[in-house]
């Protein structure tokens, strides 16, 4: 539904003005430019600008909009320590592929 701008199967489920407000990156807001409404969101130059919710036991939902693809991760614990560091991994292999 983030991915697609709100829709779900061509119906809006939350506006796209919601989606674009609560994933992007901003200096106005505390306590980190790259965190709004419980997603973490990335600039990086390598990967592009992506956006990640992350769940108190190593659950991840990381949405990766420039490639089309959502990545989720079910955990009952973090197990890797390097989740934000792996995940645009995968997505860029993913890209190549």
């Amino acid at each position: 539904m983030y991915l697609h701008d709100g829709t779900l199967n061509g119906r809006a489920i939350l506006s796209e003005a919601w989606v674009r407000e609560s994933t992007r990156y901003t200096e106005e807001t505390d306590p980190s430019p790259g965190y709004q409404y419980q997603w973490w969101i990335y600039r990086d130059p390598s990967f592009g600008e992506w956006y990640l919710a992350r769940g108190n036991r190593g659950q991840f939902i990381a949405v990766f909009p420039e490639d089309d693809l959502v990545i989720a991760r079910f955990g009952i614990d973090f197990g890797y320590e390097d989740w934000t560091g792996a995940l645009p991994r995968l997505a860029q292999a993913y890209a190549e592929a």
